[in-house]
């Protein structure tokens, strides 16, 4: 398991953990060493593996952005599929068993 500090949304910091095994105890480790370096990080997430046990805070501004809502990069990808798309799942929904 792994504690990473944050600074501005990013990792600045990690610290394995680990002689810990189970969620719990490296939860209340993590909020140690938090405490221990108050001041340099926002925040900290704990790790298990390619699984977040916990992120603190868990939100930094408000609720979440739906992905891809100012992304201009996926607006991009995405452009002129729509169609493609929805004219291929139409021609299937409507052609005979026959295929005509």
């Amino acid at each position: 398991m792994r504690c990473y500090f944050t600074k501005g949304g990013h990792i600045a910091c990690v610290e394995p953990l680990d002689d810990i095994m189970s969620d719990q105890e490296a939860i209340e480790k993590s909020r140690e060493l938090f405490a221990a370096r108050k001041g340099q990080f926002d925040g900290y997430e704990v790790w298990k593996g390619d699984c977040m046990v916990l992120q603190e805070p868990p939100t930094i501004d408000g609720p979440p952005t739906p992905m891809g809502a100012d992304d201009p990069f996926l607006e991009l990808s995405l452009a002129g599929q729509s169609e493609d798309r929805e004219d291929a799942g139409s021609s299937r929904l409507f052609h005979s068993e026959d295929g005509t």
